[in-house]
């Protein structure tokens, strides 16, 4: 039993022994002492009064552990016994050999090594208590804090795993509506983009049919502007072989015209005949060629 009891922690411990029988009779304290501590207190290396107050110490600072067996009360205290270079050196080799056998990790979070750690802390300060009380209290002071710093941290830790988880949910939530709004979004676009598809081919159809007419039409102007144009230059010279016919025609006529006017002026005035007929002749008809020529020209220019 003390063998099985020692494998499982590595926290020196004394032998049990046993606080209450089969009946339920508990053992009078002063027979409930350790066997360690009864051979000392048998040779006089300590008394009963100084060995009770360092359990004392010890059971505050590591309680003792208890079980029950075939219907016996068993206890077990940690022991008050100091250690020596050698045992030092024996829990080593013990801490080695125990995380090799428990598969512990060398590094990262293991829940593993931290225990057998945990249980090598607690040797630790039971060494200390047993040589120096004080020492030994200011070590579980430590203890106490970094456990509760622990503590702390796994505590903030799950509540950040269950905001984590809570704020997943809530994503996966918001996910669904978002690719519902974007499937939506999808199908409104596409909607949009055959409307544009639409509106271009219509768009290029107009254009293909506005660019034949515009051609059309262009040809059919200048075919228009082609034909206008022959007319216009056949009036043209219909127009010039009417007027050079009628200049001769009216220069005469009037030349006549005037010459007679104008002898009869001369006659009557006492001119000579032969100077009023001959300035006559010579005004009328620069005149008449004169206006003859600015017709043809304002003809020419439409």
């Amino acid at each position: 039993m003390e063998r099985l009891l020692e494998e499982e922690s590595i926290v020196r411990y004394t032998a049990p022994f046993k606080i209450r029988d089969k009946d339920g009779n508990y053992v009078p304290s002063d027979r409930c002492v350790p066997t360690e501590i009864s051979c000392k207190i048998e040779r006089g290396d300590i008394s009963f009064e100084e060995s009770k107050k360092l359990q004392d110490v010890l059971n505050c600072v590591l309680p003792p552990r208890e079980w029950e067996e075939h219907g016996e009360l068993w206890m077990q205290q940690v022991s008050p016994e100091p250690v020596t270079r050698d045992d030092v050196i024996k829990l080593t080799f013990l801490v080695d050999r125990r995380l090799k056998a428990l598969k512990a990790l060398d590094s990262g979070i293991d829940p593993v090594r931290r225990h057998v750690y945990s249980q090598l802390m607690d040797e630790l300060i039971r060494q200390e208590v047993v040589i120096n009380p004080e020492r030994g209290i200011l070590l579980l002071k430590v203890r106490d804090e970094l456990r509760m710093t622990l503590e702390a941290d796994k505590a903030l830790f799950e509540n950040g795993k269950q905001y984590g988880s809570t704020k997943a949910t809530e994503a996966e939530l918001h996910q669904e509506s978002l690719v519902s709004r974007y499937n939506h979004h999808l199908k409104e676009r596409d909607a949009v983009l055959a409307e544009v598809n639409t509106l271009r081919a219509l768009y290029k159809q107009s254009k293909k049919l506005t660019m034949e007419s515009l051609l059309r039409y262009d040809k059919v102007c200048i075919e228009e502007l082609r034909n206008l144009n022959e007319i216009s230059i056949g009036l043209k010279i219909q127009l010039r072989d009417i007027f050079s016919a009628g200049v001769a025609i009216g220069v005469t006529a009037g030349v006549a015209t005037v010459v007679a006017a104008g002898v009869a002026a001369g006659v009557a005035y006492g001119v000579p005949t032969g100077v009023v007929a001959g300035l006559a002749v010579g005004v009328t008809e620069k005149w008449i060629r004169l206006s003859l020529g600015c017709l043809l020209l304002i003809i020419e220019a439409h």
